[in-house]
């Protein structure tokens, strides 16, 4: 088991699945994201950038087999691909130890590299909300004040222009042209 804490999240892997919780302190799509558990079956590989600052571990995916990214299209940024992990300078030991245990796991279970026909990884829950409707039966909703809720609409006032507000060309009833 390898595990690597950072400021924008934790990354966990047991063999089988790489577990990632994004920190507080993570960009808003990842913690809309919320907990991801990538199987070792969706991986295509895993990589440690290293840079003056740290580096960034990134799971690189099979084609097809996260909806969020087939959605992305390839436009998230570092900051807020939820498979990509900036690393402190202290801790670039143990982000090579964590590349070196799920490359090891991507040998033994023989994880072909090529696309998938289907998705490995679940997508986002949707947000689920409502607004001021009544429900009669299980079948029928509408919304308040609408025909055959039995409440009376709200007359609307009469439309009145006064003169000065009046740019007709052929003018109007009460206009002084």
């Amino acid at each position: 088991m390898a595990e690597i804490i950072q400021r924008d999240g934790t990354w966990t892997f047991d063999g089988e699945t790489v577990r990632i919780v994004p920190g507080g302190k993570a960009h808003p799509v990842r913690l809309a994201l919320g907990e991801l558990a990538v199987p070792v079956e969706a991986l295509a590989g895993i990589s440690f950038e290293q840079d003056r600052k740290g580096g960034r571990l990134r799971l690189r995916l099979r084609g097809g087999a996260c909806p969020v990214l087939r959605a992305a299209d390839g436009r998230l940024k570092d900051g807020s691909d939820p498979y990509v992990l900036a690393v402190e300078k202290d801790r670039t030991g143990v982000a090579e130890y964590f590349v070196d245990e799920v490359r090891n796991a991507l040998l033994i279970e023989q994880v072909p590299e090529g696309p998938v026909d289907r998705f490995l990884l679940p997508g986002p829950a949707l947000p689920v909300s409502g607004g001021a409707a009544t429900a009669r039966r299980p079948s029928t909703a509408r919304p308040s004040g609408s025909p055959g809720t039995g409440r009376p609409r709200r007359p609307r006032p009469p439309a009145v222009r006064s003169p000065s507000r009046c740019r007709g060309s052929r003018g109007c009833a009460g206009c002084p042209r």
